[in-house]
């Protein structure tokens, strides 16, 4: 191994119906992308001469109902990259079957699959992996070591903000408990943020509205130093009117998302027959109308529980929410 490393997270590879067409090749649009971005990840560490590759939880979106074609698809796609590169997967909360289990384990074969603490002194610099929910205080202790500390979890850090109105949660997991290491790279939060010593990497792709306008990226750990390296995704665009000058952009744009504000007259326009196009409907003095027809299931819980007046922890409400949907 040698002293540089890319670090991404939050791949939730999926079908996802709601928001993709099928290709010519039968393949999902969408999986197509989340393929395309992971593929780019690796040129870019080939290009560097980087040969250990970390993704830091969430590799699936479904934890139970996993398509045997999505699985195998995600399984050679790793495959054909794992005589070259030394490829790790931390386990995050998507990664574990409600009944106990991990969804990773088949994919022992051909990456190291972190279901414990894992600890590692590699040629300089020393890592350890928390999988989701197993931080302690015995885990957290410093390693006796003069190289870099590099700490990797996948869990909300108090402080942390996430979804579109930027909440963040108050939960056990203060950001001085990590005090000591030179960088604690966190996933499971998809915004990419800084908080301390805490580098929270944010999710490969964007998977709704909730991330539209943020930037993805991936870490480069390099001479002790972590670099962040952007990558090019489809996007989400969050729009207040709909224009002639306005469809017609769309109307050629099969790669991003929109979502258009539109009085219940626009309703009918054609341009929301297209996939990735979407309407939101306005209706004065109707703020009672939270959850658009727009998004999807899971998009309405997390916007009704940001949206709420509750003192729970909205986080552990939202994941919750989108069990029972699941």
């Amino acid at each position: 191994m040698n002293q540089e490393m890319i670090i991404f997270s939050d791949a939730h590879f999926s079908k996802n119906p709601q928001k993709s067409y099928i290709r010519s090749d039968g393949m999902s649009s969408w999986l197509y992308n989340q393929i395309k971005i992971v593929d780019s990840i690796f040129d870019y560490a080939k290009s560097a001469n980087v040969k250990t590759i970390i993704h830091n939880g969430d590799l699936f979106e479904d934890k139970n109902r996993i398509p045997q074609d999505l699985y195998n698809t995600v399984w050679e796609l790793f495959k054909k990259y794992s005589d070259d590169f030394n490829i790790f997967f931390n386990t995050g909360n998507h990664d574990m079957f409600r009944m106990g289990g991990s969804s990773l384990k088949p994919f022992s074969d051909i990456v190291t699959v972190v279901s414990d603490v894992f600890s590692s002194d590699l040629d300089g610099f020393y890592i350890r992996m928390i999988p989701y929910g197993r931080i302690t205080a015995e885990c957290l202790k410093l390693p006796d070591t003069d190289k870099t500390k590099i700490l990797l979890i996948h869990e909300n850090v108090s402080g942390l903000e996430m979804g579109p109105l930027d909440y963040s949660s108050g939960t056990p997991l203060k950001p001085h408990i990590f005090g000591g290491w030179n960088f604690v790279v966190n996933g499971h939060i998809h915004k990419p943020q800084k908080l301390m010593n805490i580098i929270n990497i944010g999710s490969v792709i964007s998977n709704d509205w909730g991330e539209a306008g943020e930037e993805k990226r991936i870490l480069h750990y390099k001479d002790g130093t972590m670099l962040s390296v952007p990558i090019v995704t489809p996007q989400f665009y969050l729009l207040d009117r709909l224009t002639d000058k306005l469809k017609r952009k769309i109307e050629d744009d099969n790669e991003n998302f929109y979502r258009i504000d539109i009085s219940p007259e626009q309703v009918k326009d054609t341009i929301f027959q297209k996939w990735n196009v979407f309407h939101n409907i306005i209706k004065s003095e109707r703020r009672e109308i939270r959850l658009k027809e727009a998004i999807s299931v899971s998009d309405e819980v997390e916007t009704y529980v940001e949206l709420s007046d509750t003192k729970l922890d909205k986080l552990k409400l939202i994941e919750i929410g989108r069990e029972f949907i699941e």
